[in-house]
């Protein structure tokens, strides 16, 4: 098997991202949603989305393997944590982690930031705390989709 590489997203890399993300979605997110959030989560995770996003400066990085991409983050405003995916045969690899020890540790060298934040899906929020996220709310519903709002202080700030 060979190594993963992570790297910062391509505008070539779009269709490939955006299906990642929407198979998963469907398999872990949107099958508890109205036929509406659930259309509205996905187009939200579409190429033409996914085009606006990267002309919105998010930053994007995959998670490359036998020139595969196995995982999608997304940071919105350097410090906010907007997608994060895996595909399911790389789950419990640590995939999730290493591109969150890229993305943010780009977000901290572009410097002026004392936390990052999430809105964790009902499902992920373990994973968020293992890596220092704290729910700064309970669960929230916003136009038929729950989330957790959770938050990472960075040391030295308040």
């Amino acid at each position: 098997m060979e190594e993963i590489c992570i790297r910062k997203a391509m505008h070539t890399d779009i269709n490939a991202m955006s299906a990642l993300m929407i198979s998963s979605a469907e398999k872990y997110i949107a099958f508890e949603l109205t036929d509406k959030c659930k259309a509205k989560l996905l187009a939200s995770m579409s190429t033409d989305a996914l085009t606006q996003y990267f002309t919105f400066h998010y930053d994007y990085y995959v998670a490359i393997m036998d020139e595969e991409i196995i995982g999608v983050i997304g940071m919105k405003d350097t410090s906010h944590l907007y997608h994060l995916f895996v595909a399911d045969t790389f789950y419990g690899r640590g995939v999730a982690r290493l591109l969150w020890q890229v993305a943010k540790e780009n977000a901290i060298n572009f410097g002026g930031l004392s936390y990052f934040t999430v809105n964790s899906a009902i499902t992920a929020q373990e994973i968020y705390k293992k890596w220092g996220f704290l729910p700064i709310d309970g669960i929230r519903t916003r136009d038929g989709f729950s989330d957790i709002p959770m938050k990472l202080s960075l040391p030295g700030s308040h």
